[in-house]
């Protein structure tokens, strides 16, 4: 991984081909905490928003406003490139013209626009294991290839910042009649609609097609996730996919860290049990940056 500075834009280094390795972000505080193990770039998951603040699956609650404000808090707080979750835009063309306006102004570099029809609980057939209708569970469903492209010809061109990366996922995967084919045929006609990158979804299989078959001006994303045999960054940078995210991982090392420690702690009644397992004072502190208001206060006190 490479040594990323807040004046380092998303788009150059993208442009330099260079392997960049991110994860997702769910608060202010996993975000210091991705930048401090030295990833390259923050994600702003919204399953994993979900999950934070909510505390509830993936089904399409974040809204517009939440998602902005987490946007903020996360790229105040941080120095390397942050990449937004927009789901589907929140809207059509014409709310996508104004919403990528609001989440540059939040301070992401770059954004991720699917495909979906709104309202989709897209992992519970993929990840989830629930299956789809032979379980009672509906296909997902994916808005029309016309459609899609206006809303990415909307972000493209009514972006404050030509620097501001457009992300876009075909979620054709789990839909009525799918083939790699059809998805890659998709995905195509996104870039020749403006998209700068595109999210090679699926097996690792179907990734290592598109990265044979599709040539976005920015080159591809990925994600590692658990639900997936476990692979390697390397492994796709072999494939010639240079910018990975670990997307849900951060939340799931958390809430089980959490758990497993709480169980313990509350089964023995000592703290002793989990020293080893939490920040000192002086950790946290220094994570969170507490020298930043002592600086203020002893800059002012006397004053």
């Amino acid at each position: 991984m490479i040594t990323v500075v807040r004046n380092q834009k998303l788009k150059t280094l993208l442009k330099e081909k260079k392997t960049l390795v991110g994860a997702g972000a769910y608060d202010g505080l996993s975000a210091r905490l991705i930048e401090e193990s030295g990833f390259d770039l923050i994600y702003v998951s919204s399953m994993s928003a979900t999950a934070s603040i909510y505390g509830k699956a993936d089904m399409g609650i974040m809204t517009l406003p939440a998602m902005l404000e987490l946007t903020r808090n996360i790229s105040n707080v941080v120095e390397i490139p942050v990449i937004a979750d927009i789901e589907q835009g929140y809207g059509n063309y014409l709310n996508i013209a104004y919403n990528i306006r609001e989440f540059e102004k939040a301070g992401a570099q770059g954004v991720l626009i699917d495909d979906s029809v709104p309202g989709n609980v897209w992992s519970v057939e993929l990840i989830s294991g629930f299956g789809g209708p032979s379980k009672g569970m509906p296909l997902r469903e994916v808005i029309s290839v016309e459609e899609m492209c206006k809303k990415i010809r909307a972000a493209v061109q009514e972006r404050s910042d030509r620097s501001t990366v457009v992300t876009v996922r075909c979620n054709l995967r789990g839909t009525k009649g799918y083939t790699t084919d059809a998805a890659i045929k998709r995905a195509n006609r996104y870039i020749d609609a403006g998209a700068d990158v595109i999210w090679a979804a699926g097996t690792v299989e179907e990734k290592r097609e598109y990265a044979k078959r599709v040539k976005p001006p920015l080159g591809l994303f990925t994600a590692i996730v658990p639900s997936q045999d476990p692979i390697t960054v390397d492994d796709f940078v072999k494939m010639n996919i240079r910018t990975i995210l670990y997307t849900t991982p951060p939340i799931y090392l958390a809430g089980k860290g959490l758990l497993e420690a709480l169980k313990k702690l509350h089964s023995s009644g000592n703290i002793g049990d989990v020293w080893d397992q939490m920040f000192s004072h002086d950790e946290f502190n220094r994570v969170t940056k507490l020298n930043e208001p002592v600086e203020i206060l002893r800059k002012y006190a006397k004053t």
